[in-house]
């Protein structure tokens, strides 16, 4: 698993379009629209962007999946499935 984690205003954006465009992966953000617009700033506009929202519909993407801001998105799904914000301290993860 590939993990991008630095300070804000930092690439990571540039590098997560870099990643889904050499992996034809979707990239799954926050705010698809505001990060549709970085990416077409970057000249991204081939690479297929979705919101954490858009995964609550049910229907599984059939290509890999980046998820940007993964803080974020852990708040936004407890808030969409339980209707609460859960303060979010940290995280573990395994290298795949």
């Amino acid at each position: 698993m590939y993990t991008i984690i630095r300070g804000r205003e930092s690439g990571k954006a540039h590098e997560v379009l870099e990643l889904a465009r050499n992996n034809a992966a979707i990239v799954v953000t926050p705010d698809s629209r505001a990060f549709r617009v970085k990416a077409h700033n970057y000249g991204f506009d081939d690479v297929l962007i979705m919101s954490y929202q858009d995964l609550q519909t049910g229907i599984v993407p059939e290509k890999p999946l980046i998820l940007h801001n993964l803080d974020k998105a852990i708040n936004d799904i407890m808030q969409i499935s339980y209707g609460i914000e859960v303060p979010i301290i940290g995280f573990s993860a395994t290298e795949s």
